[in-house]
């Protein structure tokens, strides 16, 4: 699934939890789907996006192909989101010029009364 992370699996227990996001949780939990959850080191029990397919879709290598689908396409949209959020990080916020009082002008622009452009003492 090109490094996404769709899916939790926990072999001793022969139980398997697919990524869901709010275009795919509707589809799980009409089917029973169940959440994977865990405690922490404080004794807190968290919750992720992360539901059980049917059971006859952990039997059935075909019956398991639509839900693993929908998996790999909420890891894929979790993955878009957080490229997007990232590059927003990035881009570098335009500098705001500081207006503080009578006179004041933008970050480079010439004094009044002083030509664009040339260099040196006035």
């Amino acid at each position: 699934a090109g490094g996404l992370f769709f899916a939790i699996g926990d072999h001793e227990e022969g139980r398997l939890w697919l990524k869901v996001d709010d275009e795919s949780r509707a589809a799980f939990e009409a089917v029973g789907g169940r959440p994977f959850t865990y405690t922490t080191a404080q004794r807190e029990v968290m919750t992720m996006a992360y539901l059980s397919p049917p059971d006859e879709a952990l039997e059935d290598a075909e019956a398991m192909l639509p839900w693993a689908a929908l998996g790999v396409e909420a890891a894929r949209r979790a993955a878009a989101a957080k490229a997007g959020k990232a590059a927003r990080a990035k881009v570098p916020k335009a500098r705001a010029a500081k207006a503080t009082g009578p006179g004041a002008r933008p970050r480079g622009a010439p004094a009044a009364g002083r030509p664009a452009g040339r260099p040196g003492r006035w």
